[in-house]
């Protein structure tokens, strides 16, 4: 830098150097950094299709490209003491985006079968699926997603299922989704043998702990299991929450919860509030839930500016350069909570 120095003397010469080695920085960051495709999708999760004008425009204006549809769920059966399929879906109209079926297994499903049937449940996973598209006239999917919070002692037989749903649908992408838990303890969670992951950024506390502040989405908690995230060997799409519910306790014992009562029956003279947990004065029935003095119900919401910023953290962890960003998922109440402007900026985020 002495032709700087000569012209300009030491003060300038400093001041010229450090820019150009700023600059000089930032182009090769640039040159590093590889753009990434985020493609837009929403869930449905209910069991009947049927979409409001408020919902779809919602849609149009976000530019959603993708469905993810949830078809039915497999689940032990109590009475006939099978696994069996529940809450199969309808179709009160045809989808306005390109769907991908998903399948919700059930742990509790996997711990009641026997390693040997493991073909027979995919078999029967996979004829219901195809039922279901051939029923009601849907174009054959590109990808088929599978949901299930696997454990320890459920995961072989669970890859197993995966594996043979594979070979029953070649051709197409198969995705699992994943909990955050299982990318953090990968080693004794396993790699599911799928092609893709969903990385599911939410319900990430404990919920049935009193203690807890939202166990939907805390950035302080996220942060605990994606130090690690890059070294995941799956590519990985993104699940952002967009729902909220209210916890409920009795003498600091979890009940369930509810998604039922709107948040302004909360704000009455029948509870005491302490932050975002409310106290019943009286003994009280709201929405068919009978509550009594001293029960407690946490609210807890997926508030925009959390989502913005754990969709930013897990962006600069991913690895892979195309990513589908999905919220969770396409209900008329939840969305109109957001404004475009809040979710569109979720979207850019990944870029």
């Amino acid at each position: 830098m002495s032709f700087i120095k000569y012209f300009f003397g030491n003060t300038t010469a400093r001041v010229c150097t450090t820019l150009l080695l700023t600059f000089l920085l930032a182009c090769h960051t640039r040159q590093q950094r590889t753009p990434r495709t985020v493609e837009r999708a929403m869930y449905y999760w209910k069991s009947t299709y049927h979409t409001v004008p408020v919902e779809q425009s919602k849609m149009d204006s976000l530019k959603i490209s993708t469905t993810y549809i949830r078809f039915f769920d497999v689940d032990w059966d109590e009475l006939t003491f099978e696994v069996a399929p529940k809450g199969v879906i309808r179709f009160a109209e045809r989808p306005h985006t390109p769907i991908i079926p998903v399948v919700f297994i059930t742990n509790e499903s996997l711990q009641h079968i026997d390693s040997a049937k493991t073909g027979w449940l995919a078999g029967k996973i996979a004829g219901l699926v195809r039922d279901i598209l051939m029923r009601d006239s849907l174009p054959a999917p590109v990808e088929l997603q599978i949901d299930c919070d696997w454990s320890a002692s459920t995961r072989g037989r669970y890859f197993s299922v995966l594996q043979q749903l594979k070979k029953a649908f070649p051709g197409i992408t198969l995705s699992a989704t994943i909990r955050l838990y299982q990318t953090r303890y990968k080693n004794k969670a396993g790699i599911p043998p799928a092609d893709r992951g969903l990385l599911m950024c939410y319900n990430m506390g404990n919920l049935k702990n009193p203690q807890s502040v939202n166990s939907i989405i805390e950035v302080a908690e996220l942060k605990k299991y994606i130090g690690n995230l890059q070294d995941y060997p799956l590519p990985l799409d993104l699940g952002l929450p967009v729902f909220g519910w209210k916890v409920w306790f009795r003498d600091s014992q979890y009940r369930g919860i509810t998604t039922e009562l709107p948040d302004s029956c909360l704000y009455t003279s029948a509870f005491a509030q302490y932050r975002n947990q409310f106290t019943a004065l009286r003994d009280t029935v709201l929405a068919g839930y009978s509550l009594l003095k001293g029960d407690v119900l946490r609210l807890e919401n997926s508030e925009a500016p959390a989502v913005l910023e754990a969709a930013k953290l897990i962006g600069t962890k991913l690895q892979n350069t195309r990513c589908r960003v999905s919220l969770y998922h396409l209900d008329s109440l939840l969305l109109t909570k957001y404004a475009v402007h809040e979710l569109e900026s979720w979207f850019n985020s990944l870029y």
